[in-house]
């Protein structure tokens, strides 16, 4: 670990939940020195874009924002009977393009079956996420947009704590849009209010409340 490194793992110790730690001029090696000095044992989102790292410690009802999230994204493809590979806050990366990033989560939908049994990803030739979910509950994720768009990620999910809202990527950026491009039937609005009732009436009924609304929509809504 070099000094530099080791100066960084110092800061993120003592990083306050909800805090960002934004850092310029770091290299590409420092930065994946970094990721593998930590490992699973830092708490926090990284982001790396043209020699700047970013440094986010999540507040506790992020992770949990995160956790539901998970949970009906899940409900919703076992009801439908889709294959759903998820890969948490996993480091979406690229050598060539000097780019790395860290969703609160991520998912594979219509390329589930490509990672199916891949412990490591290679983003040089496999897939980019589906879906990654960006919640931003102190800190504002827009700026990780770019780098989204640079790795070819589909589209996002950004939940502010009261509003979902989708997009998908056109060309090189995102654009807003009603429903999900993975899940067709699922609208941003239905989804902003399973995540507001997971808070007032707890994860089991908002399942619950998923798993009754897929099974009443058309089936043509499969296939927008």
């Amino acid at each position: 670990m070099s000094v530099q490194t080791e100066g960084y793992t110092e800061a993120i110790a003592h990083l306050p939940q909800g805090a960002l730690l934004r850092i310029p001029a770091v290299t590409w090696e420092d930065y994946e020195a970094l990721l593998e000095e930590m490992g699973d044992a830092y708490h926090v989102r990284v982001s790396y874009n043209y020699g700047c790292l970013e440094i986010m410690s999540p507040l506790p009802e992020h992770e949990a924002f995160a956790d539901i999230l998970l949970m009906i994204t899940r409900e919703i493809t076992r009801t439908l009977g889709i294959k759903l590979e998820t890969r948490g806050s996993m480091t979406i990366r690229n050598v060539r393009q000097r780019q790395g990033v860290e969703p609160d989560v991520c998912f594979y939908v219509r390329h589930a079956e490509r990672i199916i049994g891949k412990r490591r990803l290679d983003f040089s030739s496999d897939p980019p996420p589906d879906i990654v979910a960006e919640i931003d509950i102190t800190n504002e994720s827009h700026a990780k947009f770019p780098i989204y768009a640079a790795l070819g990620v589909p589209e996002i999910w950004h939940y502010d704590g009261h509003t979902m809202s989708f997009y998908k990527l056109e060309e090189r950026s995102y654009e807003p849009t009603t429903h999900s491009l993975a899940l067709p039937l699922l609208p941003s609005t239905v989804l902003a209010q399973w995540l507001e009732q997971s808070t007032l009436e707890g994860q089991d009924v908002t399942l619950d409340t998923v798993r009754a609304w897929v099974r009443t929509q058309p089936p043509q809504h499969l296939n927008r």
